[in-house]
Formats: structure tokens, sequence, C-alpha cells
């Protein structure tokens, strides 16, 4: 499934969410696409402001996953300057409060980053891996389990309100636009000896599966079933399967096989 949109590393876009374009198949490509694709599922939709690939959601006015900004090819630091602003002033149209940071694509190359930083721009890593051939496990425990529809509100409510700042304005249209990002990235719980221990979403996409929010109870870690339950919701899905993870995680996913895919990085805009 692809979620309205797709852009190649390599080709310019247009501000047209439901053009097909054709897509580079390189994992790079997938590991950013899967970041689109997830905001997308979330409810965004795709505007484009020269240099500037910006998630917008007018359901949900928050920052972070809902609405985002990408930069998507190098320019001058007057131009980048000029569509962060372009994009800040779309924004604020929205009713959507500032970003402050900014997440490039992975073709970008050291000389733009280097002119971003010389020019005052901090920024931090952002990494990707990506598994091509998953190593056998042997799989001893633990069952995974697909969530209803109504199982999963449920919960995901009750997580929800545990949150200090949780808002019930928020929360009637989180609830509605919530069931349409589970029909894409699938919520898989997974249980050892009947308690549910842990979880986590899987999105099968373009040529390739995205894991996302992998999440095992403070409880029960140290005890395996975090390769256990990644084993066994990616086992059968398409190839390759990237994920947003830390190089502080790499060791544990290397055990399944994933590798290093890419890195982008987190531009703080926050002065413009």
């Amino acid at each position: 499934m692809r979620l309205g949109y797709t852009l190649s590393l390599s080709q310019s876009a247009e501000p047209d969410c439901s053009m097909e374009r054709k897509m580079d198949k390189s994992i790079p490509s997938y590991c950013i696409q899967s970041e689109l694709d997830y905001s997308c599922a979330l409810g965004g939709s795709i505007d484009v402001f020269g240099s500037c690939v910006a998630v917008i959601n007018t359901g949900s006015k928050v920052l972070g996953d809902y609405n985002r900004v990408f930069v998507r090819e190098e320019s001058s630091i007057n131009a980048f300057i000029h569509y962060i602003k372009t994009t800040k002033d779309r924004f604020v149209e929205y009713g959507i409060p500032e970003f402050t940071r900014v997440e490039t694509f992975p073709n970008l190359s050291q000389g733009f980053i280097y002119s971003l930083t010389k020019a005052g721009f901090k920024s931090i890593e952002h990494t990707y891996f990506a598994l091509e051939h998953l190593k056998a496990l042997k799989s001893e425990y633990g069952i995974v389990r697909v969530p209803s529809n109504e199982e999963y509100l449920q919960w995901y409510e009750e997580k929800c309100r545990g949150y200090s700042d949780f808002e019930e304005a928020w929360w009637r249209e989180e609830k509605t636009s919530r069931i349409k990002y589970i029909e894409v990235f699938r919520p898989h719980w997974f249980f050892v000896d009947g308690v549910h221990v842990g979880y986590m979403d899987c999105a099968e996409l373009d040529g390739f599966t995205c894991i996302h929010d992998v999440n095992i109870y403070p409880e029960h870690r140290k005890k395996g079933y975090g390769l256990e339950m990644n084993y066994k919701v990616i086992r059968d899905k398409e190839r390759p399967v990237v994920g947003s993870i830390s190089r502080s995680n790499g060791d544990f996913y290397a055990k399944l096989g994933f590798e290093f895919a890419c890195a982008t990085r987190f531009v703080d805009v926050k002065e413009i």
C-alpha cells in the first residue's frame, strides 16, 4: 500500500498528493518514504515548498509525527531560509504551532550539512536500519496477535488518558483518525503465557515493510521478548524491513539481521 504520495530521492516533487510518481527503489528511499507514509497514515497530507516537503494535518494540529517538515534537496543557505519561512507561514495559516526542526533526506551531501552547520544551524543524527535477510531465531515462547479495532481503541484510549497533557477535544478527533492509521500500520500485541508483554506496529507498504513503535513493557524487559516479538511479526513480511532505529539499539536488531541503512539530520530551525 502507498499512501497518496511517493517521492524519489532523485526527482523533484509536486504538491499533488494523489499523483503517481516512479519511486527510487533504494533502501534509503524506503526509509524516508516510511516516515512520509507514517505521518500520512495519521491523517496528514503532503505540500511542497521548494526544497521543503511538509506533512500537514489540519485535524490534529500538534507537531511531531502529525505535522512535520523535511528538506528534500540541497540549495543555497538563503534559499533554505526562504523555503523554511514559506513553510512556517503555511503552518500559521492552518493554526498549527511553529515547527522548530526539520529532517533532511538521506541523499543530501555532507557538504550541504556542513554548510548548514557553518551558517549556525545545529543538527543531530537520525538513523535507520534495514533488514533484507532475516536470521534464524529459535522461537521458544510467546504468541503475536493482531487486536480487533475495538480492542485496540480501548487499549489506546487508556494509554493516552495516562498522559498529563491529555485533552478530551483532541481525543474526539484522534479516536476517529486512529482507525484509519491502524488499517495501514497494523498493531501487533505480544503475549507470553497469556500476559500482554509488548506491542509494535507494522505496515506493508509499496515494496517494503516498516516497523514502528516497538515496545516491551518495562517490567518484562531483559527476557528476550523483544527479539521474539520482532521475529514473529516480520518473518513473513515483504523485504526489506525498515525502521527508525538508533545506533544504540543497532546491536539488538543486528541479531535479527538488520544493518545500518542510512542517516538523516534533524536540523534546528527555531531561529528562522
